[in-house]
């Protein structure tokens, strides 16, 4: 069962609800489905827009238009508990995806202005019910301590006091009517970690061992294989960005199977964290907003490129210089490089500046003279002329960040030349 906030559905308006049936959860292989097709909204009051969110059921239309969202988080709730119980007697899969506390705030009558810390509040209490009704329900169905429950969280909060955060811009969403990430920096949308690193909570009695915590990197792109191999279940025959995490989370290995994180704002890449290593730019992060008020809100791939490489070389010997390294520190590249290029076909802002600024940055740092060799990009990725050209229209550049590439791929010190067949 997939419930609540899908937020994958594109526009159809031929089709119930105007969202196209294929992009809907029963077309992704849910057997069910209770929710919003998308969000429930982006203002503070429902009111302050035309748009209204309908509520599915599969794939009819069960509420064409939603006027508060007091009761949803009940809605929810007993919907899940419904189907956990008619599925009690084989393997299931819940996947349930509160709209709350995205704005509009609801919280209904048990939980509205009931708490000390406002509106908020009033909603995350009611999801911590939510929470408690379920685990009942396992229990009394004598199917707790077979039944792994994850909650988690798509993002920080979305801390906006005033349009894009400007200074003396307009008012936008009252600080009631949003959380914050205390004691980290930042918020939804930024590339702090307050933005992205979020709480992470797994309970399986019996097989996950209770009260340990740990500083690991973990990402919403491992579930899947986590689950699958948990499950026995096959996986799609695709190459996926997740990883079995399955030993870390029942404590038989203390590491994640995860060592990077790419930190994104919004859709343009602005730092990358590979084990020890972590590179951000200044010049990635002002593009997106092409002014300097904006930089303190979004951290900046490469602002210390010489520390960042140093460290990599600062081995006893150059060949305990680690495919492993090498192949983070050119994934970095690799993706500064597409993150631009998709950037730039997205917002149609392509700034040849920046890009030949970063990659001159880099370039400075590798003594060795290679050509540019798109075809690596080519045959590795599945990434083609037509795509890299009709993207930024400057084939030079494209070769910068490729010659770049495959240089720190190839090699960072003399002497490291076994990697070249990778």
């Amino acid at each position: 069962m997939a419930g609540g906030k899908w937020h994958l559905a594109l526009d159809r308006k031929d089709a119930p609800g105007d969202v196209d049936p294929a992009t809907m959860p029963n077309a992704q292989g849910f057997d069910y489905f209770y929710g919003t097709p998308r969000f429930n909204g982006f203002t503070v009051l429902v009111d302050d827009t035309s748009m209204r969110s309908p509520i599915f059921r599969n794939q009819e239309v069960v509420v064409e238009s939603v006027e508060d969202w007091d009761h949803i988080t009940a809605d929810y709730t007993h919907e899940a508990i419904d189907w956990i119980k008619a599925n009690r007697e084989r393997p299931f899969f819940l996947y349930l995806a509160h709209n709350m506390p995205h704005i509009p705030l609801g919280a209904s009558e048990n939980f509205k202005g009931k708490s000390a810390g406002g509106f908020y509040d009033d909603t995350i209490e009611e999801i911590d019910w939510s929470c408690g009704e379920i685990f009942k329900t396992l229990k009394e169905l004598s199917i707790d301590d077979n039944t792994l429950v994850v909650f988690t969280s798509d993002n920080g909060p979305w801390v906006e006091t005033t349009r894009g955060m400007q200074p003396g811009g307009v008012a936008f969403i009252p600080r009631d009517h949003s959380g914050n990430a205390d004691p980290l920096r930042g918020w939804k949308m930024s590339a702090w970690d307050g933005g992205c690193r979020v709480p992470f909570i797994a309970r399986w009695p019996g097989k996950i061992p209770a009260g340990w915590s740990s500083d690991e990197i973990l990402s919403m792109m491992d579930l899947l294989p986590t689950f699958a191999s948990i499950a026995k279940g096959e996986l799609p025959e695709v190459e996926l960005d997740g990883q079995d995490a399955t030993k870390f989370l029942m404590r038989q290995s203390k590491t994640s199977p995860r060592d990077e994180y790419f930190y994104y704002s919004g859709c343009l890449l602005t730092g990358v964290r590979s084990g020890d290593f972590i590179g951000w730019d200044r010049l990635l992060a002002c593009q997106k907003y092409g002014d300097n008020d904006r930089l303190e809100a979004y951290p900046t791939i490469f602002s210390q490129p010489q520390r960042v490489l140093k460290k990599a070389t600062d081995i006893n010997a150059p060949n305990q210089l680690t495919i492993a390294v090498l192949k983070s520190l050119s994934r970095l590249i690799l993706l500064a490089c597409l993150s631009l290029i998709m950037q730039s076909n997205y917002r149609r802002q392509w700034n040849v500046r920046h890009v030949a600024r970063v990659a001159k940055k880099i370039e400075r740092l590798v003594d060795v003279n290679q050509l540019p060799r798109l075809g690596l990009l080519q045959r590795d990725y599945g990434i083609t002329d037509s795509l890299a050209f009709s993207a930024c229209n400057r084939l030079t550049e494209f070769c910068i960040f490729g010659k770049v590439f495959h240089r720190i791929c190839v090699t960072i010190t003399n002497g490291v030349h076994q990697l070249s067949a990778w």
